[in-house]
């Protein structure tokens, strides 16, 4: 059995916080598991998704309170990584 394991970085970049989740859950499954965005507030949570989808991204969930308490939309990148947007 291969062993797993998680490195998450945080990193502050002109006034939004940028997390990467990297996950090694076996040799063949390594890279992201998503990127998030912290803008601030719900009103730019909301603001930003409305954005990015009159652009054409694929939202996939919210804007919406997570069941941890979170306000946050999911959107799909070009490339189709999941990339959150985060108050």
């Amino acid at each position: 059995m291969q062993s797993s394991s998680a490195v998450d970085s945080t990193e502050r970049h002109v006034g939004v916080t940028v997390t990467t989740n990297h996950l090694a859950l076996c040799a063949h499954q390594v890279g992201w598991a998503h990127t998030a965005f912290s803008v601030g507030s719900p009103a730019a949570v909301d603001s930003l998704t409305d954005w990015l989808r009159g652009d054409g991204f694929r939202v996939l969930s919210g804007p919406r309170t997570t069941g941890e308490g979170y306000y946050e939309a999911v959107v799909l990148d070009p490339e189709g990584n999941q990339v959150e947007v985060t108050a």
